[in-house]
């Protein structure tokens, strides 16, 4: 009786063992300095080479997830171009060669060439946004001072069609052959950032060297149309930067909430990030001048000062908003710090220079050097996250790589298997049998 009882506890002991091992095998917690879990444009996390083969960059930026058709839209910022990924069923690179199929703004996936000013050409293409919804890709041509408009980038078009497809629309110019900045409502100046709103049919764009922010109605989108609403300026032709609640310097990044109509911002002049409520009832017309109302990186609307701290930005260029019930969180990519970092943005908890909750790129808050390592960063300069995997898409310019980091922060939830649910019920059953005599008891006294 004694040697059984050892055996059947060393086997409840292994049981355990193995189901707890197997419930949190997968699990990834995000934790300040997490190294990547992927990377694109470089074949080992060590090095930081440029090209123009399919699998390079000169520089990246900005990214975009197509989620239905399983592709990832990646700025090629020095190239003068923008890459399209073909990805995994699970919109990974898991299986993929991790070249690209597609190119915008250039004939082949191997070029680089400058072209003059037409409708298929980029000069320095530094964001981009994917319309899920209806195969629409806009991209910022920033020294073009202009944003292209394709009205169909589905595979179809361009299985049909090929590389270097023709822009439909074209915002900040009245043709397709101008590039010339202004300050009016139908011009543009060094655009960057963008942001779209599929609720309302809206794009956000950061006129960054006009120090605001132009909202154009882009349901039906027509060349040189004029912007809806300006924010960052009191007045729709102002073009210069400016301190407090109502005014941006050099803005870059933006991002949007679709779910509580927040415009993310960061404003990079003014090393801050400005969060702004831009409902449709709040923009009705050609307002100017609204009010933010949350601030990060600054314990003041009047304040602008750059830092290295756990509150703190240098110069932040990229802001990407994770939308999960229940996490609501704000990545911050903070390039001369060479760091992103993470904010708690739910609605009731996010507030004035607030601390960040966790940082990627280094060990703690109060580390600010650059590596080219799988763990560290060099000045990144924008991001996308991932929703479907819950990970975080860095462009990590300085190193020219996209790094990839698991951000997936929920705790386990333990289960019980079948296994040991039953050799629970058994154990108990034992015990009873033990309490009442024991096994004599049920064998009339015999011994096997």
């Amino acid at each position: 009786m004694k040697n059984f009882t050892r055996l059947f506890a060393s086997y409840l002991m292994l049981t355990v063992f193995v189901f707890f091992n197997l419930s949190t095998s997968a699990f990834a917690v995000l934790v300040n300095g997490a190294p990547a879990v992927d990377l694109l444009g470089q074949t080992l996390y060590t090095t930081s080479s440029t090209g123009t083969a399919a699998n390079k960059f000169a520089y990246v930026y900005n990214m975009s997830f197509d989620y239905n058709n399983h592709r990832l839209f990646v700025a090629d910022v020095g190239n003068d171009r923008v890459l399209v990924f073909n990805l995994s069923p699970t919109n990974t690179f898991d299986g993929t060669a991790r070249s690209a199929d597609y190119v915008l703004g250039q004939f082949y996936t191997t070029s680089n060439t400058s072209f003059a000013t037409n409708s298929m050409s980029f000069d320095t293409p530094e964001d981009l946004e994917y319309d899920n919804a209806n195969d629409r890709l806009f991209v910022s041509d920033s020294r073009n001072h202009r944003v292209l408009v394709f009205n169909d980038v589905s595979p179809a078009r361009f299985s049909s069609t090929g590389n270097g497809l023709d822009a439909d629309a074209i915002l900040g110019q009245p043709d397709n052959t101008t590039a010339v900045a202004g300050t009016t409502r139908a011009k543009l100046s060094l655009p960057k950032g963008l942001a779209y709103d599929s609720v309302n049919d809206r794009l956000f764009v950061a006129g960054s060297n006009n120090s605001r922010v132009m909202v154009y109605d882009v349901t039906t989108t027509v060349t040189g149309e004029d912007a809806t609403a300006v924010i960052g300026q009191t007045s729709s032709t102002d073009g210069s930067g400016g301190i407090g609640q109502n005014r941006l310097s050099y803005l870059e990044g933006l991002d949007y909430d679709s779910v509580n109509e927040r415009l993310f911002v960061a404003d990079s002049n003014n090393d801050r990030v400005m969060i702004f409520g831009v409902s449709t009832s709040k923009l009705t017309g050609s307002e100017t001048g609204i009010n933010a109302d949350i601030v990060l990186g600054q314990p003041d609307f009047n304040t602008a000062a750059s830092g290295l701290s756990v509150k703190d930005f240098n110069y932040p260029v990229g802001v990407a908003y994770d939308a999960s019930t229940g996490a609501e969180r704000l990545f911050v990519v903070d390039p001369f710090n060479h760091r992103v970092l993470a904010f708690d943005a739910g609605t009731g908890t996010l507030s004035n220079y607030d601390e960040a909750t966790h940082v990627l790129g280094q060990v703690d808050f109060d580390s600010g050097g650059m590596s080219v390592t799988q763990d560290h960063l060099r000045y990144p300069y924008g991001g996308e996250y991932d929703s479907y995997n819950d990970r975080m898409y860095v462009g990590d310019s300085g190193a020219v790589r996209v790094m990839v980091f698991d951000t997936d922060d929920t705790p386990p939830v333990p289960e019980f298997s079948t296994t040991m649910f039953f050799t629970v019920v058994f154990i108990l059953g034992l015990a009873i049998v033990q309490k009442n005599g024991g096994l004599d008891a049920l064998t009339g006294g015999k011994r096997a």
